[in-house]
């Protein structure tokens, strides 16, 4: 049975080996023109509840999926890796046990895949196999935990896949195969993903090479997705969190062409939700704003450059220590002064440095790590993060 060590080192692997100096290098026009971000829904159905109330009611849920996939080069051979994740809230579900609070339940699931690609005239065919690693948390994990029951499923085996690629719309049929126990025929080991390809190549428009003299169409408009370490899954419990999570991001700059700084206000937000808690589904939450100062280097291409960057960045952490201070207030009956504790939302403050290669126009590929000089250990490897962002104007 593959266990968290080797679905851990899998992903460590994949990232690696398609953010490698290849990237950064002369070679890097086939490099990016085979490697895809996909993004779509993934239809499937959580493990239905059977207890003493009878059987449960999951049914076909469609789930956020995201990933990354890689053809290699003249050949019909590519990897790539899936994550899919279905948050479930029911309101007074326990209402015969007279608890009337919301209880929740979390479901992801890993997939890494080795693909074989068959191309026709008309359509597109891929065939894999692969890994799979499900994790359901159920309604009361924590109460079940207190008195020694599980309230966490674990579901991993083999994964085979049919997928046919459209021009717009990848269909793709999924059979999950349990080990070590073989489980065939249940119905969430069905499932089905609707996504589409995206393009870290994308076709540059004639217009729009050169620098505008515009004061305001130096104003840029970007998201991005980060990978980063998670140190809560060793410190607390890996049953709840994730050794890597995905950051989603926005942020503003304005360019000066002229000396080729860039100045960007952003921010980055993590959130983890779980199942197993009647109160609070909240368990992991990370706000990172930065105001920064970046400046351009050319390459040799004309739609290539090495960017780094210099930034501070104040976070809120809810895993990490509150920051309290002290106020004076007065007591307005006997005029008498004493002290207040104020908690501040920003509890974590740092200096980051950033190193990107823009790929094109639209697309750039950036690593950022922050020391913490208030908060958190300065050296903490747990703020560093490799990401994607896209332009949107």
């Amino acid at each position: 049975m593959l266990n968290s060590n080797f679905k851990r080192k899998i992903v460590v692997f994949v990232i690696t080996s398609l953010f490698s100096y290849q990237a950064y290098s002369q070679e890097n026009i086939s490099f990016l023109s085979n490697t895809k971000i996909t993004g779509g829904v993934y239809l499937h159905e959580i493990i239905p509840l059977v207890g003493i109330l009878g059987q449960g009611n999951r049914y076909l849920y469609a789930s956020p999926e995201i990933g990354i996939h890689h053809r290699f080069n003249n050949s019909p051979l590519s990897i790539s890796y899936r994550r899919a994740w279905n948050y479930v809230s029911d309101a007074n579900n326990e209402i015969y046990f007279a608890q009337r609070e919301s209880g929740s339940d979390y479901d992801e699931i890993d997939l890494f895949f080795l693909n074989y690609h068959l191309e026709k005239p008309k359509i597109n065919y891929r065939f894999g196999i692969g890994y799979f690693h499900k994790r359901w948390i159920v309604p009361a994990y924590f109460i079940s935990r207190g008195i020694g029951l599980e309230g966490i499923f674990e579901y991993r085996g083999l994964v085979l896949a049919t997928a046919f690629e459209l021009q717009n719309l990848n269909i793709e049929f999924k059979k999950h195969i349990e080990l070590p126990d073989i489980s065939f025929f249940e119905a969430h080991l069905y499932t089905i993903s609707l996504n589409k390809y995206f393009s870290l190549q994308k076709k540059e428009l004639v217009k729009q090479t050169h620098q505008s003299n515009n004061f305001f169409d130096n104003f840029h408009l970007y998201v991005s997705m980060r990978l980063q370490a998670i140190k809560y899954y060793h410190t607390q419990n890996a049953d709840l969190f994730n050794f890597f999570g995905f950051v989603p991001g926005i942020g503003l700059s304005y360019f000066d062409p002229k000396n080729q700084l860039e100045f960007v206000i952003c921010r980055n937000s993590w959130k983890r939700y779980i199942g197993g808690t009647y109160d609070n589904d909240l368990i992991g939450y990370i706000s990172t704003s930065g105001i920064v100062v970046k400046k351009h280097f050319m390459l040799k291409h004309p739609q290539r450059k090495l960017i780094v960057g210099l930034g501070w960045y104040p976070i809120s952490n809810d895993n990490e220590p509150e920051r309290i201070k002290m106020r004076t207030l007065i007591d307005p009956e006997s005029g008498t002064e004493f002290l207040w504790p104020r908690r501040k939302q920003l509890n974590v403050f740092g200096v980051g440095a950033t190193v990107a290669y823009q790929l094109n126009r639209n697309y750039s590929i950036e690593y950022r790590h922050i020391f913490p000089y208030l908060g958190d250990t300065a050296f903490s490897p747990w703020y560093g993060s490799l990401g994607v962002s896209y332009r949107l104007f």
